[in-house]
């Protein structure tokens, strides 16, 4: 996963997204061509590339089988499948962008009704088809989230778990160590776009004597 630099701190790119969860599927026919697609959960190249198998044993007759997926990894790959280039992958991929969903694969296959297009026509009709699939799958919202290690001394253990409260940041108390120097190694779960509020206001109220074990500190 591509690595984003806030305020310095060397942390997963933020994304806040939809996940598909749900296969659908979306139909849209112009000038006699029908345009079926289907958007499928895809957590892997591997597993895009299977739904698009998926759809051309389903179509055998489909004059192209166009595809776009776009995954949390930060994985993206789109295809025409013979169409003239960038008029049916790059308009499905271009919808699963405009509506913010990842790991998802949306495939569509291409019945040729007789006319020709033209590349408007075609880019509208693969992008149509892509987002009514898309509009009648079930989705969950996700947002990435950072693990955090912090160190500081046992008296000051109450006021991190406060501020992780503040912050919602998770944290299991469980997984604490302790060494002999009378200090504390705790690991919290919060918002990747919460990370550096976060941070400030606990080296704030321990007055900087907070050691910050993970993320990491990056140059530019």
């Amino acid at each position: 996963m591509a690595l984003a630099m806030a305020s310095g701190w060397r942390v997963a790119r933020a994304c806040s997204c939809r996940v598909l969860d749900s296969t659908s599927s979306g139909r849209v026919e112009v000038m006699r061509s029908r345009f079926e697609a289907t958007a499928a959960p895809a957590r892997t190249p591997e597993e895009a590339l299977e739904a698009v198998e998926a759809m051309r044993r389903w179509h055998p007759k489909a004059n192209h089988v166009a595809f776009a997926y776009a995954l949390l990894s930060g994985d993206r790959r789109c295809s025409d499948d013979g169409e003239p280039s960038g008029t049916a992958g790059a308009p499905i991929l271009a919808m699963l962008d405009a509506e913010h969903t990842r790991d998802a694969c949306v495939v569509v296959a291409r019945h040729f009704g007789g006319k020709k297009l033209g590349r408007g026509g075609l880019v509208r009709a693969y992008g149509a088809a892509a987002r009514m699939a898309l509009d009648e799958a079930t989705t969950r919202v996700h947002v990435d989230r950072v693990e955090v290690v912090v160190r500081l001394s046992v008296a000051s253990a109450s006021l991190l778990h406060h501020v992780a409260a503040q912050h919602e940041a998770g944290a299991d108390p469980s997984t604490d160590t302790y060494d002999e120097e009378g200090r504390v190694t705790s690991t919290l779960q919060l918002q990747t776009d919460r990370l550096e509020a976060f941070l400030a206001k606990l080296k704030d109220v321990t007055r900087g004597e907070v050691t910050v074990l993970k993320p990491t500190k990056g140059t530019s």
